[in-house]
């Protein structure tokens, strides 16, 4: 709370000088994560404005081990509340976020040629922001509002530049956020998926870089006020001989809002709880030569491996918690089952076959209207006019 009150504070005197700071033609500020880590679509294109001669860009975070480890791989980072942060967070021509626009960098507030691109937390297969559900949407407080205009500095409504991947999610986007403001250029984060520099390199990966790795995503409940999702075969001792005998690894990585609730310990030999390592999913999927999933827009990353995917649908995730835009039962992106011994029994199929459940083409273009790895450019190109 006292800290909550000190950036409020912070924020009427900042908002009030704001008008005197003028916007530098082509600077940016990038964040995600409400502050705390380094990753998502603005991590790389942080990466790619890097190599833009008269790009003149820096993330914002608040912690000093982000900064750290953001200044390591040679790129400018400033803490939220330093004077670097606070000037070039008045001054940036280009405010770019992924995960929470309240959060992800403080003290944005708009002004004549500013510019917001928020480069979407993923591809709505959940109804998102206006979209979701009455009954979960904030309740939208007085000292909320006052946080968001004061702390945030910038709103939803503001937002300039929306990322889509294709035509098709551009009815939903523009539903969710109330905007018409949606461009299909891909989403910056998965131009990684074509250039493997771009990727983190885990010592983890490489240990196991012999293994068929199987890979468990599903997306959070109750936006993680719920239960964790089930530990995949954590009573079926088969399942994991068959792993072992087979050089196979399941990898289960819960959504970041439930990896505080992953109990430690679970661990077998061939199956192995990642929740807490702090990867980048990109990394991840990167790594993955199947994909299980549930209502996650991972999927949609995903596909553009051209690699299997699973659906476990082991609860009724779309009337108790979040509706969809569509019925991902109807797209023909992978296999569906409803238990374990039906999931087991997939993969082992996918496991003597795998070519034969790889997506078509035609599915992944449905999905993505760009498989070149160029998003950042396209993304640079458009807001810059070129």
């Amino acid at each position: 709370m006292i800290t909550k009150i000190f950036k409020l504070f912070l924020g009427f005197f900042i908002y009030l000088i704001n008008p005197l700071f003028k916007v530098k033609k082509n600077r940016w500020v990038l964040g995600s994560s409400a502050g705390k880590d380094f990753k998502e679509g603005a991590k790389y294109m942080l990466a790619f404005l890097n190599g833009i001669p008269n790009a003149d860009a820096c993330w914002i975070t608040n912690r000093k081990i982000i900064k750290k480890e953001v200044n390591a791989r040679g790129y400018r980072c400033y803490l939220n509340y330093s004077i670097k942060g606070l000037f070039y967070s008045l001054t940036a021509e280009f405010i770019g976020t992924s995960t929470s626009f309240g959060s992800d960098i403080n003290y944005c507030f708009k002004k004549d040629s500013r510019k917001y691109i928020y480069f979407v937390h993923g591809m709505p297969h959940k109804k998102a922001i206006y979209d979701q559900p009455k009954r979960r949407m904030p309740s939208g407080s007085i000292g909320d509002r006052l946080y968001r205009k004061y702390v945030a500095g910038f709103k939803v409504s503001d937002i300039d530049y929306l990322t889509s991947t294709s035509d098709f999610y551009i009815p939903f986007l523009k539903s969710a956020f109330r905007s018409e403001n949606v461009f299909t250029i891909g989403m910056p984060r998965n131009d990684s998926l074509f250039n493997n520099e771009m990727l983190d390199k885990e010592a983890f990966f490489e240990q196991h870089k012999e293994k068929f790795i199987i890979t468990y995503m599903p997306t959070h409940r109750d936006y993680g006020n719920c239960e964790v999702s089930p530990f995949l075969f954590e009573h079926n001792p088969l399942a994991n001989d068959f792993f072992r005998k087979n050089n196979i690894l399941l990898l289960i990585k819960n959504h970041p809002n439930m990896a505080t609730k992953v109990i430690d310990g679970k661990d077998l030999s061939n199956i192995i709880d990642i929740s807490k390592s702090g990867f980048d999913a990109q990394t991840v999927i990167s790594n993955t030569d199947v994909l299980i999933t549930d209502f996650s827009s991972v999927w949609i990353d995903y596909l553009l491996l051209n690699r299997p995917i699973i659906f476990y649908f082991y609860d009724n995730y779309e009337v108790e918690d979040n509706e969809t835009y569509f019925n991902i039962r109807n797209e023909n992106i992978g296999s569906f089952c409803n238990d374990e011994n039906e999931l087991l029994y997939l993969l082992k199929k996918i496991f003597i076959n795998y070519n034969s459940f790889q997506p078509s083409i035609e599915t992944i273009k449905k999905h993505h209207k760009f498989m070149d790895g160029n998003s950042c450019s396209r993304l640079y190109d458009l807001v810059s006019g070129n």
